[in-house]
Formats: C-alpha cells, sequence, structure tokens
C-alpha cells in the first residue's frame, strides 16, 4: 500500500530532526530574550486565523486555519522550529490548515508535534490518516484537563474550559468507568482505523473481484467515515481559552557599576545577577537592585474563544482583574479575541472585557476582519492584467491597501517608446486601480467599528488584526504594524516594463488579440467559462494555490474541478464578498481526481 512505501528523502528528514533537536536543548538553558506574537490570519471570511507566537527558542501556533502554511511560506515565516499548536475548539475555521501543515512540517524535519485543545481533538489525524500519512512525524495530543498546566522554558499556559453546562465541563476528571459512551466511542474508531481498504485501487481492479471476497463495501466506508466525523464534533461546543504567562527573565548587570564597586570577575558577579546582594571581603555591601536592570516578571497574554455568550465564566479569569488587589503583573498586557463578532459585542463580553482594566489591549481575529493577508498574488495579477485585462482581471480584494509614490523611480530606459507605454500604463491602470482602491477602502480600513450603543466600548484598546501585525512582548511592549503587506502598483508595472522588448512584444500581442476579437461573432456567449483557482502541486506557493478549477455553465450552474486548501479563499478574491454567496448557490457538483489532500482538503 501506498502508506508502507519507503519515502526517498527518509534520511534527510532523520538529519534535520537531529539538528533541530540540538537546538532545542541548548535553547533550555535560558529565558527567551526576543517574544512577540504576529498575526499570519487574520479570521477575515476564507482566510486563516492563525496567531504565530516567536520566541527565540520556540515557536507556538494558536489555532491553524486553512491556508496557514500559504501565508507563512509567503512572508517568509519559518515553521521548522514549531513544537506546539494550540486549538481553541473543534471547528473547521479553526483546525483546516492542520493537515496540509503538518505533512509540510514532517517534510522538512520537524520530529513531533504536541496539539493541545478540547478533548478528541487528535481524531482529526485519524479521520485523515488515508491520505495524511504520518510516518516521520510523531502527533501527540496534551493533557488539557481543568487541573493540568503546561509549562517549557518559554511560559507557563492555564488551561480554562468553555462550555454551555458544568457537565461538559467535568468530563476530563470523571473516572473512566463512569464514562461508558466513550468506550463505545474508542471501539468504533478502532473499528475504522482498522479499515483496510486500498483508495487507491482502479474501480475496474475492484469489479474484477470475486464476489465471495469479503471487504467493506463503498456504502460502509462512507458511513464509517460520517461517523468518525460525527464523533470529532459532537464536542466542538467545548471550547478551550489559554493564559499564557512568559517565565521571568532577570535583569542584565551593568558591569561598569560593578567594577566602580569592587566586585570583581567571579561567583559573586552570578549571584549578582540572579538577585542576590553580595558582600565584598572588605565587608562592603553591594545590593543588587544598585548593578542591574530590574527584573521582566513575565507578561501574560490570554487567548480567547468564546462560541456562545452563555459559555462565558468570569470567575475563572478573577485573578487577572484589575480589581486593585491582583498584583500589576497579572493583569493581562493583551488578550486575542478569536471571539466571533455577535459574541464579542455583546453587552454582557463587553463588560467582562473591561474588568481587565484600561492597560489591557485586544487583539481580533474574527471575520469583523477584512485582510486576507497576500500581497504575491496582488503583484502576479496585475502584472498578468498588462496582457489581457479580461483574462486577467484585478482581483477583488481590497483589503490590503496600496501605496502610491508621487515621484516613482526612472526606467532603466529612456527611449521615448519605452517611456511612453509605461506613462500609458501608468496612468490607465496603475492609477485607476489606485483609485478605485482608494475609493472601495472605506468600509475595509480599520476593519473593526465600536459599537456606538455600549458606552463602555469606548475605553477598550481594540486592534483590528491584520497579516504579519506584531505585538511585541518582550524586551519592549508595542505594536509593530510596519511589516504589514501593500500594494506597489507602480513598482510591479515597472518590473513588467524594464523587461527588454517587453513594450514592443505588448504591443504587438494586443493588435493580435484585437483583430480575433474582431473577427469573432460579436454575439458569441459568454458561457461556459473557465477560472482557474489553482494549479500548483502537492502544497502552496505564495503565487500559485493547489488544485482547484472552476468552470461556470451559466449564471445558475458551475462546477467545481478539484478542492485542494484554500480554494474558498481564493474565490473570494477573484468574485468579491458580495459575490461569493451567489457563486456558492450556483455550485451544483464538486469532482475530486484522486484523494491526495492537496486535490480535495479544501471541500470540508
Amino acid at each position: 500500500m501506498y502508506a508502507d512505501m519507503p519515502k526517498a528523502n527518509s534520511p534527510r528528514v532523520a538529519e534535520a530532526q537531529r539538528q533541530r533537536q540540538v537546538i532545542s536543548k541548548k535553547g533550555n538553558k535560558y529565558g527567551p530574550s526576543t517574544v512577540y506574537l504576529q498575526v499570519l490570519g487574520s479570521g477575515a471570511r476564507g482566510a486563516p486565523n492563525t496567531l504565530y507566537l516567536f520566541t527565540d527558542h520556540k515557536r507556538y501556533l494558536f489555532n491553524c486555519g486553512e491556508g496557514t502554511q500559504r501565508i507563512a511560506h509567503e512572508h517568509k515565516v519559518k515553521l521548522s522550529r514549531l513544537d506546539h499548536i494550540f486549538i481553541t475548539s473543534k471547528t473547521w475555521r479553526n483546525l483546516g490548515g492542520l493537515p496540509g501543515l503538518s505533512l509540510t512540517l514532517q517534510d522538512v524535519g520537524v520530529p513531533k508535534i504536541v496539539l493541545h485543545g478540547p478533548e478528541g481533538l487528535d481524531e482529526l489525524y485519524a479521520a485523515t490518516k488515508r491520505f495524511v500519512i504520518m510516518k516521520d512525524m510523531q502527533v501527540s495530543m496534551a493533557p488539557c484537563g481543568p487541573n493540568d498546566d503546561f509549562e517549557d522554558s518559554v511560559m507557563t499556559v492555564r488551561y480554562v474550559q468553555l462550555g454551555p453546562n458544568d457537565d461538559i465541563l467535568s468530563k476530563e476528571i470523571r473516572p473512566p468507568a463512569k464514562r461508558p459512551k466513550q468506550d463505545v466511542h474508542e471501539r468504533e474508531l478502532e473499528k475504522f482505523c482498522r479499515d483496510n481498504t486500498d483508495y487507491y485501487q482502479s474501480e475496474c481492479v475492484e469489479s474484477r473481484k470475486p464476489k465471495s471476497a469479503k471487504g467493506p463495501s463503498k456504502v460502509d466506508t462512507v458511513k464509517k467515515t460520517d461517523q468518525v466525523l460525527h464523533d470529532l464534533q459532537k464536542k466542538s461546543h467545548c471550547t478551550l481559552a489559554y493564559i499564557c504567562t512568559l517565565k521571568k527573565r532577570l535583569g542584565t548587570l551593568n558591569l561598569q557599576k560593578c567594577v566602580e564597586l569592587g566586585v570583581k570577575p567571579g561567583p559573586l558577579l552570578g549571584q549578582l545577577k540572579n538577585g542576590h546582594d553580595v558582600v565584598l571581603p572588605d565587608g562592603t555591601l553591594v545590593l543588587s537592585k544598585d548593578v542591574k536592570t530590574p527584573d521582566d516578571p513575565g507578561p501574560v497574554f490570554i487567548v480567547l474563544d468564546v462560541e456562545d455568550i452563555e459559555y462565558l465564566k468570569e470567575s475563572e479569569f478573577s485573578s487577572h482583574f484589575d480589581d486593585g488587589v491582583n498584583p500589576e503583573e497579572n493583569i493581562p498586557t493583551i488578550i486575542i479575541h478569536f471571539t466571533p463578532p455577535h459574541v464579542f459585542h455583546d453587552a454582557r463580553y463587553q463588560a467582562f472585557l473591561n474588568l481587565f482594566g484600561t492597560s489591557t489591549r485586544h487583539l481580533l481575529l474574527n471575520e469583523q476582519n477584512a485582510c486576507l493577508g497576500s500581497e504575491a498574488v496582488h503583484r502576479t495579477q496585475h502584472k498578468l492584467h498588462l496582457l489581457d485585462p479580461d483574462i486577467f482581471p484585478l482581483l477583488k480584494d481590497v483589503s490590503v491597501p496600496a501605496v502610491w509614490s508621487a515621484h516613482p523611480p526612472l526606467t532603466k530606459s529612456t527611449s521615448p517608446l519605452r517611456l511612453k507605454g509605461l506613462e500609458e500604463l501608468k496612468n490607465r491602470i496603475a492609477l485607476a486601480q489606485f483609485q478605485n482602491i482608494i475609493n472601495m477602502e472605506g468600509p475595509c480600513k480599520g476593519d473593526f467599528k465600536p459599537i456606538a450603543t455600549l458606552e463602555d466600548s469606548e475605553k477598550l484598546d481594540i486592534i483590528a488584526g491584520r497579516t504579519l501585525t506584531v505585538f511585541h512582548l518582550r524586551p519592549n511592549i508595542e505594536l509593530d504594524r510596519n511589516a504589514e503587506p501593500k500594494l506597489h502598483i507602480q513598482e510591479y508595472i515597472k518590473e513588467t516594463m524594464d523587461v527588454d522588448g517587453f513594450v514592443n512584444s505588448l504591443e504587438q500581442f494586443r493588435h493580435l488579440v484585437d483583430a480575433r476579437r474582431y473577427s469573432c461573432n460579436k454575439t458569441q456567449e459568454e458561457y461556459p467559462k473557465v477560472m482557474f483557482l489553482g494549479t500548483g502541486s502537492c502544497i502552496p506557493s505564495k503565487t500559485r494555490n493547489t488544485s482547484a478549477i472552476v468552470l461556470q455553465i451559466d449564471d445558475n450552474r458551475s462546477m467545481l474541478l478539484d478542492c485542494g486548501e484554500g480554494t474558498f479563499l481564493q474565490l473570494v478574491r477573484f468574485l468579491g464578498p458580495k459575490r461569493i454567496n451567489t457563486f456558492l448557490r450556483s455550485l451544483k457538483v464538486i469532482y475530486i481526481s484522486h484523494l491526495h489532500a492537496d486535490h480535495h482538503i479544501g471541500k470540508i
């Protein structure tokens, strides 16, 4: 079977795993000095809602929406040192990117990934084991019960279980004997996992089998798959919040002051750095606070995903409220909200947030945002648009702001033909498109709109998450939006026009296309129409998504040929947020060519 075939790159993966473990051990000797939160996916409709925690020791993800690995690849966010993935709830918007990301991490030599999340999260791998084959990477589930805490060299994490009733919240602490349903579930899951059906065997070979041959029928296989998916989502209403506290970071010694006070090189310097006062041989007392910067107690940040306002349990967070009793270091520096908009704007939720005080900032990652996260797709489309505006229309994604330079750099040639062509294209396409984006940007700019009916909401410091929004936690606490993607339309056109011979070739091409169109019947129907959403293979790249082709028969009928990860996001980019629902209603059938993940994982 395909799963048992040896991989040609296994030695390379083994070597990458060994090097990674060596690096990891070195980092455990001291606390992280650089820590920041970085938004990968803003949570906008179609975009992943993924938060990346960077430290100079390890990397972490909070949620892993569909399309996470493509955004990470484009923006050079390295996930090869990823150790832990925290999932807030078992919904596809939170874990749709896990199968594809797992395959990629395995290929680059990540030896082990630990999942944190609601009970049964790892069953995703059992349900997808026929096409997500984990041979060189171990995937394990961390215990996330009410009495379990996670701790490593970077931070401690307290799990807060949220659900509609106490039975769900206390499920994990019940003794096994009192959970007969779980035993039945485990037996059904084991029965499913023992399915030996060869899904890659052709139907013609199946038809030649003797009628007496035993084996599950296609109907039985579908029922088993549906059952596992059903069981996977049975407890999806149980969500986890994460209260994360960075490890303490000792202050740095001021060696000049140590010398002035007569402290000689040796063990006394280490004692002072660790916060201990020392007595010199001459009897002089040297206080640690006089020769070192203050210790960093470790800021607190909280990750919240409250699917229903009834799930919220304020008492679980009371030790972090700004009530004048809790110590200042317990007050969270920032709270990240995966909470859906209708709950976030609920008066009870807003009142809950105000309990943390005005010093706490709030980062929003949900469908209220608009940023789809990619500049590369726009760069390519603008260049292709020069060839033919009808075949390569500009994308309907106006969530990435465009910038305009009043004095763009000159082309490398001053030939009149080149300057004329560049000026024409700049005025007709770049300037027009730039102005179009400016006009349409209004509803998207800023993303978050405070609710006027909530007087207290204006007191909250709310940050609308955009791809590459960075919030530094150490060494300094600050917000940084400089890396957020922007469109540089003038640069895209200049890059294309500077190619030798392009202007002449473009004019000749346009004459040929115009002559062809003129000779064709002007009453020619618009349909059928083909739209290429993805033509990449195996893994997505920044300019090519995985396989997906739309065939539009007419206004009311469409079909999809393959549906790789991120297909829905591609549709949102091509059609725009207003037309996407109309298209989905016209979709009648999805054809899957074969069962590799890059051809069908996006249909869920």
